[in-house]
């Protein structure tokens, strides 16, 4: 009856059982997803660039071998500042991921390194490209983040990636030992 009800292209396969009356979805979860989504020239500059001067609307995200190049990436040298500065911030990502005491990550809280709360494990931190539309999203899958962290965790990522702030202040601000301040976006 249900599937009559439904567009062609959507249908029901089964049904679950019945869940528990004091089953609460957002209490029960184990695992959030958040994106943060950035437009090119702030996440990698030459990748903006080079998407701006070659890219069509229906290139998506993708990776090329080396030497096999997608006119997307631009030119040998566009393709290999853009493959770079990508390597770069993925690598400073996952540097994030598992478990940290995330205190720093909270603006405007005052949280401290021995808070519980502070304590947050995150699965997966990736970059999806969209070049056509010309942004990228952080995607970060966690057990769950307090306001505003993914904003400072971009921040601080992508401040590290730009130069304008050592690796090791990413390292710091992981510590259990420091209370710093984070670039929030």
């Amino acid at each position: 009856r249900a599937n009559s009800q439904l567009p062609s292209s959507t249908r029901i396969l089964c049904r679950s059982e019945g869940l528990p009356a004091g089953f609460h979805a957002e209490a029960a979860c184990l695992r959030r997803c958040y994106d943060c989504l950035l437009p090119l020239s702030l996440l990698a500059p030459s990748l903006a660039k080079a998407a701006s001067t070659g890219a069509d609307a229906s290139v998506q995200q993708g990776h090329t071998k080396h030497g096999q190049g997608d006119p997307a990436w631009g030119e040998e040298e566009d393709r290999q500042a853009c493959l770079s500065q990508l390597g770069k911030l993925k690598a400073l990502m996952r540097c994030l991921q598992g478990e940290h005491r995330f205190h720093n990550f909270s603006p405007g809280s005052r949280l401290s390194p021995g808070d519980a709360i502070s304590r947050r494990f995150v699965y997966r931190f990736r970059l999806q490209l969209e070049l056509g539309l010309g942004v990228g999203a952080l995607c970060v899958a966690a057990d769950a983040l307090l306001t505003r962290q993914l904003n400072a965790m971009a921040g601080l990522v992508l401040a590290v990636s730009r130069g304008l702030l050592p690796e090791a202040y990413l390292e710091a601000a992981l510590s259990e030992h420091a209370l710093m301040r984070i670039p929030v976006l």
